[in-house]
Protein backbone atom coordinates (compact mmCIF):
# COMPACT_ATOMS: atom_id res chain seq x y z
CA UNK A 1 0.00 0.00 0.00
CA UNK A 2 1.34 3.44 -0.90
CA UNK A 3 0.98 6.10 1.78
CA UNK A 4 1.09 9.82 1.29
CA UNK A 5 3.26 11.95 3.59
CA UNK A 6 2.37 15.50 4.56
CA UNK A 7 4.16 17.93 6.84
CA UNK A 8 2.09 19.37 9.69
CA UNK A 9 4.78 21.32 11.47
CA UNK A 10 8.44 21.19 12.28
CA UNK A 11 8.10 18.41 14.85
CA UNK A 12 6.61 15.63 12.76
CA UNK A 13 5.06 14.54 9.50
CA UNK A 14 2.21 12.13 8.90
CA UNK A 15 2.02 9.05 6.72
CA UNK A 16 -1.52 8.74 5.39
CA UNK A 17 -3.31 5.72 4.03
CA UNK A 18 -5.63 5.95 1.06
CA UNK A 19 -9.37 6.07 1.89
CA UNK A 20 -11.03 2.81 2.92
CA UNK A 21 -8.66 1.73 5.71
CA UNK A 22 -8.60 1.73 9.51
CA UNK A 23 -6.06 0.85 12.20
CA UNK A 24 -6.37 -2.50 13.97
CA UNK A 25 -4.11 -2.52 17.07
CA UNK A 26 -2.69 -5.77 18.40
CA UNK A 27 -3.87 -4.76 21.90
CA UNK A 28 -6.74 -2.28 21.75
CA UNK A 29 -6.87 -1.51 25.49
CA UNK A 30 -3.12 -0.95 25.80
CA UNK A 31 -2.77 1.28 22.74
CA UNK A 32 -6.09 3.17 22.67
CA UNK A 33 -5.85 6.79 23.88
CA UNK A 34 -9.20 8.37 23.00
CA UNK A 35 -11.97 8.76 20.50
CA UNK A 36 -14.02 11.81 19.72
CA UNK A 37 -16.33 13.19 17.09
CA UNK A 38 -14.46 15.85 15.18
CA UNK A 39 -15.24 17.90 12.08
CA UNK A 40 -12.52 16.79 9.64
CA UNK A 41 -9.59 14.52 8.87
CA UNK A 42 -7.20 17.48 9.26
CA UNK A 43 -8.66 18.26 12.71
CA UNK A 44 -8.11 14.63 13.70
CA UNK A 45 -4.49 14.80 12.49
CA UNK A 46 -3.98 18.02 14.46
CA UNK A 47 -5.47 16.40 17.57
CA UNK A 48 -3.00 13.53 17.27
CA UNK A 49 -0.15 15.93 16.54
CA UNK A 50 -0.89 17.91 19.70
CA UNK A 51 -0.96 14.78 21.91
CA UNK A 52 2.60 13.69 22.75
CA UNK A 53 1.48 10.07 23.29
CA UNK A 54 -0.39 9.78 20.00
CA UNK A 55 1.46 8.04 17.17
CA UNK A 56 -1.44 6.63 15.13
CA UNK A 57 -4.94 7.87 14.34
CA UNK A 58 -7.81 6.93 12.14
CA UNK A 59 -10.74 9.06 11.05
CA UNK A 60 -14.01 8.13 9.43
CA UNK A 61 -15.47 10.97 7.37
CA UNK A 62 -18.97 9.42 7.48
CA UNK A 63 -19.28 9.10 11.28
CA UNK A 64 -16.76 11.91 12.04
CA UNK A 65 -15.11 9.53 14.53
CA UNK A 66 -11.45 10.23 15.32
CA UNK A 67 -9.54 7.51 17.22
CA UNK A 68 -6.07 8.08 18.68
CA UNK A 69 -3.54 5.37 19.52
CA UNK A 70 -0.03 5.17 20.88
CA UNK A 71 2.64 2.78 19.67
CA UNK A 72 4.53 2.09 16.49
CA UNK A 73 2.29 1.40 13.51
CA UNK A 74 4.71 -1.20 12.09
CA UNK A 75 4.93 -3.38 15.22
CA UNK A 76 1.74 -2.54 17.15
CA UNK A 77 -1.00 -3.34 14.67
CA UNK A 78 -2.13 -3.35 11.08
CA UNK A 79 -3.80 -1.10 8.58
CA UNK A 80 -6.81 -3.08 7.40
CA UNK A 81 -9.74 -2.54 5.06
CA UNK A 82 -12.55 -0.62 6.72
CA UNK A 83 -16.28 -1.09 6.29
CA UNK A 84 -16.32 2.65 5.57
CA UNK A 85 -14.93 3.83 2.25
CA UNK A 86 -14.23 7.22 3.89
CA UNK A 87 -11.97 6.00 6.74
CA UNK A 88 -8.22 6.79 6.64
CA UNK A 89 -5.23 6.07 8.88
CA UNK A 90 -2.41 8.43 9.75
CA UNK A 91 0.81 7.85 11.65
CA UNK A 92 3.41 10.31 12.94
CA UNK A 93 6.93 10.29 11.58
CA UNK A 94 9.77 11.72 13.64
CA UNK A 95 13.17 12.54 12.21
CA UNK A 96 16.43 11.96 14.12
CA UNK A 97 17.71 15.44 13.21
CA UNK A 98 15.02 16.95 15.41
CA UNK A 99 16.57 15.38 18.48
CA UNK A 100 20.18 16.44 17.85
CA UNK A 101 21.72 19.01 20.14
CA UNK A 102 22.38 22.07 18.03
Amino acid sequence: MHCQSISIGWQSSMNLSPPGFQFLPINYQALFLSQTNIKSFISCAQTCHSNSNCRIFDFDDQSLLCRLFEGNIITMGSIVASSSAQSRVGSKIYYAEQFNNL
